[in-house]
């Protein structure tokens, strides 16, 4: 039986206090997972996001990054993956605003201010 991340989700509703929003595709003759940028793997994120519209979840989604050269990057394009698909309201950074240069803020923003999605303050709601 393959498993289901969907299920699993419904499965612990109301026992969620914050999610680690992370992708994967399965690659090689092992089918083994490999880390890939959110948006670039084998999960579905419009169901994943109605999911966990549907189990009420309003907590925070985490977009998180182990593996990858350029995890700021690919962090980034993961929020903004998810915000076009979703609700940015729920969606924030591993990466803390504060740990983060104005450079940086700026070049993931597009702004001076560094408002974005990395300073996200509401979860979902």
């Amino acid at each position: 039986m393959a498993f289901d991340p969907y299920e699993s989700l419904r499965a612990l509703r109301g026992k969620l206090a914050i999610c680690h929003a992370r992708d994967a595709r399965r690659a090689g003759a092992s089918r083994a997972a490999a880390e890939v940028p959110v948006g670039h793997g084998d999960i579905d994120w419009l169901q994943m996001l109605g999911t966990f519209e549907e189990i009420e979840y309003r907590g925070w989604l985490t977009v998180k990054r182990e593996e990858g050269a350029n995890k700021l990057a690919d962090v980034a394009g993961g929020m903004a993956f998810l915000a076009a698909v979703g609700r940015a309201s729920m969606i924030r950074s591993e990466l803390p605003p504060s740990r983060l240069t104005r450079s940086q803020r700026r070049r993931l923003t597009g702004t001076r201010s560094g408002r974005s999605l990395l300073a996200v303050s509401a979860p979902m709601q």
